[in-house]
């Protein structure tokens, strides 16, 4: 009966790994998903900050538009004084 014993054994042996693989291949999937929560959590942190970002040059986009508007408004007025020479005119 020995021969019985072995078999058993080795079964038993082969039962054994088996769990322990699967046992190491359950603990790789939890860590995986960990590190997938965690890549999905830095995404998430990142698109807020980039529509934080996207946001403020909106505002500089704006205030760009806007100062160069009054740059051209000051330019239109500039143009429209009367030169030196046309100023030294009139003062005769």
């Amino acid at each position: 009966m020995v021969y019985g014993d072995l078999r058993d054994d080795w079964k038993l042996d082969a039962i054994e790994r088996t769990a322990n693989d699967a046992l190491q291949k359950a603990n790789e999937i939890d860590s995986l998903r960990s590190n997938v929560d965690s890549v999905e959590r830095a995404n998430r942190e990142l698109r807020t900050e980039i529509d934080g970002v996207r946001t403020e040059i909106d505002g500089v986009r704006y205030e760009l538009e806007s100062t160069k508007e009054e740059l051209r408004q000051l330019i239109e007025r500039f143009n429209e004084l009367p030169s030196e020479k046309e100023r030294k005119d009139e003062r005769r």
